[in-house]
Order: structure tokens, then C-alpha cells, then sequence
């Protein structure tokens, strides 16, 4: 059992060294070894000499030291005997506190050391190490502590924190008798109910390998050599008797039987699958892979088969990284995983590289035909489409419907139903009386000039819609005459954009090829031909009004025409074409212009004429 504190005997001898490398102290030592006075030690021939920094002004220096400005120094360095604490610097020989630089804001001077932050003087009385800056009280009285590595005799020598162990202070195991919970922390090396333990030397009673001193095993109850039949313990290997235990000093991975070396200290190792931060905590044959001791070998270390290394590559007997999916590969072994496919790691069995790794978009609800197209939950993915749970539900977006009822997704999964539509049976509707479901919405199709009789029917800018009809604003329409009469708004047409024809008086565009060139068309044909047509990028041509297409009539061309500017509309024949307006007070018939002379008439509206959309 290593022993706590130096006996009197011990520290009497010891004194007179302490005090001299305890700078700016003096004292003497009388034959009691009690009494401590300041200004002087005890020359050689029996009289009283200046210590290390004392002053010699008025006697003279112990041996060993010379006279220098007034003060004892060493004439080895010609200044300080010793290295200065922090706070401290070397003034006269001696080390002293530096007036303003003692941390917390002490001041010290004179014969005072700054320990800890305040200025002391070593040798005061003290009865604990807490009455003492420096932690150390030895004989009741204050001294300075050894520090890490420094000689000592017991742990009384060792600073706070340190204890003496093999002949030197040391912090990185405990003493005999203190708490501990494994062998490394422990000096002796053995931890036996949650206290440090002195080993078995040989001899000694044992119960197992774990009470025997290194070098030693357990062997018939005591404590033997392995030579003459002991049995190192499972994992320790005696290598001669040098090998050490946890807590021993060591410099290498060689020195310790468990095979690492931290901080010069012999430690436990880590187990194959045990946690590690790198490969100095794994036991010897192991490498730290991914966070766990492993037996494979780590990049560029030599291998024969790829099993022998963490990344799964043997390439030209070293392990190499593997590459991952997606990166460039030139065959099957370089991919960590899946296969090389065009020189590129791909995913096994053609399944798809997604944020989340390899997936199979005909089966995956997230990723469900393609990354990323997740499946609403509780559905499944069919053959890459979105199975819902419950049946005529489909999936639309992030959610199961059935688009015969549901008004954001009515007959298809987006089509929404708006300005106060109702889904029924997949379509859209309008609940109240006299109101049409259009693209916008629910109207009125008797008074809107957008849908103006049914949905899409749109009025000139110059019309109104009323009672179903488009409704010419006539006291503002300006009708085009012909350029050669010199009267007002003289015809001007623009014939830029192929298939279609501006009048620059009216705004009007028009078809410029005949409407149905091989033939005529009744007049309901007539208005659907129109409402269909898609012409140089255009939609939304309709079947002029009788006013509208009387505007393209040129009264100075003589019969038998065509009554019309043949630049502008070329291959015009001189016949009759339909209108949109009806006859006032016979739907039966409607209005038609005959290009033939000019005139407007109405007829039945089975009869097939001519027809020339507008826009």
C-alpha cells in the first residue's frame, strides 16, 4: 500500500531544500527543526548567510550562491534557480510576482509568490492542503506541489489531483483504497469491489488471474510464474513478463497487454463491434470502421479477397474505396452495391436511384412511377400507379377522391369546379335556376358577352349580349366604305399574317380562305364550324352577325362581283353567305349576305350557304 504523506523524520531533512527553492523566502532551521526565522540560513562555519534572493548588504550568502546587486543568486544561470510561475518573473536571482500581473487583480511584491492568483509566502502554518494555495500542507507547514511527471515519495509531494506512483506523480490512475470501477483505474492495477487493491506478488493467495501481479497467474489457489503452470487470462499475453495492464506507463501500442497506448497510459481496448472514435481504441487486429471496431482492413492496406476489406474492394492486393450508386464504374466489383451498368453503379434488379436510395417505381408507394411520386397515405402502388383503398377512389395528388363528388378534382384528378359549380356525377353544374356551367364558372348565357347563348360564345368588343344574342352597339360601330368614294373610315385591311385578314376600321379579323371551300353548310353547321376553328394561332372565331359581314361588302364593284376588296379575300365567290342573326320573330329563318350584289335577305336555315368566321 503506497503511502500518503512524509513521516517528520523525512520532511525535516528536507526542509532547508524547500525553502531555498521557494523564492523570495528565507528561514532557518533550529535544532528542534520548529522555529522558522526570516533573513538568513546557516552558513558553513556555524554563522547566519543569505539564502537564494536574500539580501547580502549585511552578511553573506550561503554556499553555492554569489553577492549580485545587493542579492544572492546562483552563479550557474547568473539569475533564477528555478523556472518562475505564471504571474512571476525572475528579479534578482529570485522569483518574484510581478506588481501588476498576479491574476484576480492582486498586486504582489516583496518576498510574496503568486499562487493561484494571490500572493503567498511558502512556509506559513497550515493544518489542511486547503489552507494552502499551492494544495500542498507537509508538517503544518505550506510548500509547493510536485506536478505530473516530477519524483515524489507519497502522494502528500503530488499536487492536488496527482498521486505518487512508481516514484512519480501521476493523474492517471488512483491510489490504494480509492473508489474505482475498472483495472485501468487503478495503480495497482486491480479494481475488486468498486476499491483499488494492492496485487498478489508471488505467493500470494488468489482466486483468479485478476488478483496476480503482471507477469503472474493464478495457479493452485496462489500466485506463480506461467512457467511453472499458470494461465494468463483470456485476451492478456504475458510477452516475457514486460507487458503491462491498464494504468501502467507506456509509450507504445507493445507496451500494454490489452494493445493501446492512450496518452502514454495503458487503457482498456475495445472489442470486434465494440464503439470507437478511431483505431487507437480498438484491441490489436482491429480497425475502427464506421463508428465500430472491425476485423477488415481499412483503404490501401494489403488484401487477397475483397471480404478482407471494410470498403468490400480488393484491387491489386489493397483494399480501395467501393463506388456508390451513380458514380462512374468500369466493372461489377467497383460498386458498393448494385452493379455496373453503362459505366455507372446502378441499382439491382432495374430499380431506380432515388433520394432515398434504390427503389422499384412499379411497386413503391414513395416513389411510386418515378422518384419522388409518393402514393396518398394508405395507398399502394400497382404497376407505377396509386392503388386507393377504397373502391372508385383514385388518387389525386396527396389524397384519395372520388371524382364524381369532389369539386377540386371533378371528373379528373384537378379539374375544380369554381365561381359556385357543384360536382355531380364528374361533372360540373350549377345549382341555380337560369345559370350555365362555363370554364369561369357558373352565368347567365342570356346577358354575358363572354358566353353569350352558350359557353365560349364571345361578343365583339362593340357588342352586347341580350336575350342570348350578341347585340351590335350601332350608334358607335363605324362602317368602312370604299376607299375611291372619298366618304369617312375608308377601307383598310391587313393581310401581314398568313389565313387571317384585320380591318383597320372595323378591328375585325377575319378568315381570308373560304370556311368550307368544296361546298356550303346549313346554318346551326355553319355556327358550330366557327366555334371550333383554330386558325394562324387563333381560337374563339365565331359566325358573323348580318351588320358584321355587310361591312366587307364594296358597293362599287358591279354585279355580278364578288362585291369585295379581291386583294384582301381572293377566291371570294359571288354568292350568298350566313350570318349569326336571326330573323326577328321566325327562328326558322335567319339572315345571309349575297356577295353577288350586296344585298342582305334572310332564308330558311336548312338551306346551305357559304360561311366566313370572325373574330
Amino acid at each position: 500500500m503506497l503511502g500518503r504523506s512524509l513521516s517528520r523524520s523525512i520532511f525535516a531533512a528536507m526542509v532547508p531544500f524547500l525553502l531555498s527553492a521557494c523564492p523570495g523566502t528565507t528561514g532557518k532551521v533550529g535544532g528542534d527543526g520548529g522555529a522558522i526565522q526570516d533573513g538568513g540560513g546557516v552558513s558553513g562555519d556555524g554563522g547566519a548567510c543569505a539564502v537564494l534572493g536574500g539580501s547580502c548588504a549585511s552578511g553573506p550568502c550561503c554556499a553555492g550562491l554569489q553577492c549580485q546587486a545587493g542579492a544572492c543568486t546562483s552563479p550557474a544561470d547568473g539569475g533564477c534557480a528555478e523556472s518562475c510561475a505564471f504571474g512571476e518573473s525572475c528579479q534578482k536571482g529570485a522569483c518574484r510576482c510581478d506588481p501588476a500581473s498576479c491574476t484576480g487583480g492582486h498586486s504582489c511584491n516583496g518576498a510574496d509568490r503568486c499562487v493561484q492568483g494571490q500572493c503567498v509566502q511558502g512556509g506559513q502554518a497550515c493544518a489542511s492542503f486547503s489552507d494552502c494555495c499551492s494544495g500542498v500542507c507537509a508538517n503544518q507547514l505550506c510548500d509547493a506541489c510536485a506536478p505530473k511527471g516530477t519524483a515524489c515519495s507519497g502522494s502528500s509531494n503530488c499536487c492536488v489531483g496527482l498521486f505518487c506512483y512508481d516514484g512519480a506523480c501521476t493523474g492517471g490512475c488512483q491510489d490504494d483504497g480509492q473508489s474505482c470501477s475498472l483495472a485501468a483505474d487503478c495503480c495497482s492495477n486491480i479494481c475488486k469491489a468498486g476499491s483499488c487493491v494492492a496485487c498478489g506478488a508471488a505467493q500470494a493467495p488468489c482466486g483468479s488471474n485478476a488478483d496476480c501481479c503482471i507477469g503472474l497467474a493464478c495457479s493452485n489457489g496462489s500466485c506463480a510464474a506461467a512457467a511453472d503452470g499458470g494461465t494468463p487470462d483470456a485476451g492478456q499475453s504475458l510477452d516475457g513478463g514486460q507487458c503491462f495492464m491498464g494504468g501502467h506507463s507506456c509509450l507504445a501500442f507493445s507496451d500494454c497487454c490489452s494493445g493501446v497506448c492512450a496518452n502514454q497510459i495503458c487503457d482498456a481496448c475495445a472489442a470486434s463491434g465494440a464503439t470507437c472514435a478511431s483505431g487507437a481504441d480498438c484491441c490489436v487486429g482491429l480497425n475502427c470502421y464506421q463508428g465500430a471496431c472491425a476485423s477488415c482492413q481499412l483503404d490501401a492496406t494489403s488484401c487477397t479477397l475483397a471480404s478482407q476489406c471494410c470498403s468490400n474492394i480488393c484491387r491489386s492486393g489493397g483494399c480501395v474505396a467501393c463506388a456508390a450508386l451513380g458514380a462512374a464504374c468500369s466493372v461489377g466489383a467497383d460498386c458498393c452495391s448494385g452493379s455496373c451498368q453503362g459505366g455507372v453503379c446502378a441499382c439491382p434488379n432495374g430499380g431506380a436511384l432515388c433520394s432515398s436510395g434504390c427503389a422499384d417505381t412499379q411497386t413503391d408507394p414513395a416513389n411510386c412511377g418515378g422518384c419522388g411520386k409518393a402514393c396518398p397515405q394508405g395507398a399502394s402502388c400497382q404497376g407505377g400507379a396509386c392503388a386507393c383503398p377504397q373502391a372508385g377512389q383514385v388518387a389525386c395528388g396527396s389524397v384519395c377522391t372520388d371524382t364524381q363528388t369532389d369539386a377540386s378534382n371533378c371528373g379528373k384528378c384537378g379539374l375544380a369546379c369554381v365561381n359556385g359549380g357543384v360536382c355531380q356525377s364528374g361533372a360540373c353544374n350549377c345549382t341555380a335556376a337560369g345559370m350555365t356551367y362555363c370554364s369561369a364558372g357558373c352565368t347567365n348565357v342570356q346577358d354575358d358577352p363572354n358566353n353569350c347563348s352558350g359557353c365560349n360564345i364571345a361578343c365583339a368588343s362593340y357588342e352586347s349580349c341580350g336575350s342570348g344574342q350578341c347585340l351590335t352597339q350601332w350608334a358607335s360601330w363605324p362602317m368602312p366604305n370604299s376607299a375611291s368614294t372619298g366618304l369617312p373610315n375608308p377601307s383598310s385591311y391587313n393581310t401581314a399574317t398568313p389565313g387571317v385578314v384585320i380591318d383597320n376600321v372595323t378591328g375585325l379579323m377575319w378568315q381570308q380562305p373560304l370556311g368550307d371551300p368544296s361546298g356550303t353548310s346549313a346554318w346551326s353547321a355553319a355556327a358550330s364550324y366557327c366555334a371550333s376553328l383554330s386558325l394562324a394561332g387563333y381560337t374563339g372565331w365565331r359566325l358573323p352577325t348580318e351588320i358584321e359581314l355587310t361591312s366587307l361588302v364594296d358597293f362599287n364593284v358591279a354585279q355580278p362581283g364578288p362585291t369585295i376588296d379581291a386583294t384582301a379575300f381572293p377566291g371570294t365567290p359571288h354568292t350568298r353567305f350566313w350570318s349569326s342573326s336571326p330573323l326577328a320573330g321566325i327562328p326558322s329563318y335567319a339572315w345571309f349576305v349575297n356577295f353577288y350584289d350586296g344585298d342582305a335577305d334572310s332564308d330558311g336555315v336548312a338551306v346551305s350557304f357559304y360561311v366566313r368566321c370572325v373574330r
